[in-house]
């Protein structure tokens, strides 16, 4: 699992529309925060990556004070192997 940041535009730009065009994959609180998580795991592989797909993660993190905390994650692990709730991936 790696961030995914600038470092691939063209999956960060492809996720970003998928995702903004969709409610997230899930919702749950996490004591007083609420997380959203968006989960796709059929993007176009990339020549850089060499794995026959790419799964994308979109995290938001609401707080109370109403900061948002928001990430991007790349990976080859199936949904099924690391569930979108996971804190790692499984060594």
């Amino acid at each position: 699992m790696a961030r995914l940041k600038d470092n691939l535009p063209e999956l960060r730009a492809a996720a970003q529309k998928r995702f903004d065009s969709q409610p997230p994959s899930l919702s749950f609180q996490e004591g007083q925060d609420r997380v959203e998580v968006w989960d796709a795991e059929d993007f176009d592989p990339r020549v850089s990556l060499r794995w026959p797909t790419v799964r994308a993660l979109r995290y938001r993190q609401r707080k109370p004070s109403s900061e948002v905390i928001e990430a991007w994650w790349l990976t080859n692990f199936s949904a099924r192997r690391v569930g979108s709730r996971c804190s790692h991936p499984p060594l």
